[in-house]
């Protein structure tokens, strides 16, 4: 599972090294679509039309807000990888939480992850002593983010799969692209991102995850 994660990391930040943010994004919101697919093999059940609809529903949302550029075929292929393992990763943790503590799964994840990270930067010959030297602010940033917008968050992320479905935990992730654009605005005051486009394609997304909420739902009272 920790080798998983690290390959997840791997592939998505090359895809993006190589086709860049937009494309990447966009493919990694193929996430739940793909859950609906694979969901239902790992866990012998049937396929459900509705996820798949909604699951690809979504995907054409983040697609319409980064106007992603389908030419390349070679950064598609590493981002679509990305996302499928990414979609393995969370199915294996949904059946995981179901036996351990989320907080030990996220200790062991997060830790068996950061040395085999560290060991394949110490032998990757990109990288050196100096991409590790920081001061300062960055320190405290570095903190907050892997504290709290990493070991926090992931914890909490486990935590919900005792409740949610891993289709419904990576459909919400598809609105990870969006206030990443809301918050770099706040931040960078970039108002280029807020085209019609960008309005056209969150409310595709939203639609996608209330309707799938509210179909879901009905299934559930009128069974």
């Amino acid at each position: 599972m920790d080798f998983l994660l690290d390959y997840i990391g791997l592939h998505f930040f090359y895809a993006i090294k190589i086709a860049g943010v937009s494309l990447t994004l966009s493919m990694m919101a193929t996430g739940a679509f793909i859950t609906a697919l694979i969901d239902p093999l790992i866990n012998g059940r049937k396929i459900l039309t509705y996820e798949v609809f909604f699951g690809g529903f979504a995907a054409i949302g983040i697609g319409v807000i980064y106007q992603a550029e389908f030419e390349h075929f070679f950064g598609i292929s590493i981002a679509f990888l990305s996302a499928f393992l990414s979609a393995l990763f969370t199915i294996l943790n949904g059946q995981m939480v179901k036996k351990a503590r989320p907080i030990t799964l996220s200790f062991y994840e997060l830790i068996v992850g950061s040395l085999l990270g560290l060991i394949i930067s110490y032998f990757s010959k990109t990288l050196n002593i100096e991409n590790y030297m920081i001061s300062g602010m960055d320190i405290i940033w570095l903190l907050i983010l892997g504290l709290v917008g990493t070991s926090f968050a992931f914890n909490m992320s486990i935590k919900v799969m005792k409740y949610l479905s891993p289709f419904t935990i990576m459909m919400v992730i598809n609105l990870e692209p969006i206030y990443g654009v809301l918050i770099s605005l706040l931040i960078w005051k970039d108002e280029s991102f807020l085209s019609t486009n960008f309005y056209l394609g969150f409310a595709i997304v939203m639609a996608s995850i209330f309707l799938s909420a509210l179909y879901k739902k009905f299934r559930i009272n009128n069974s």
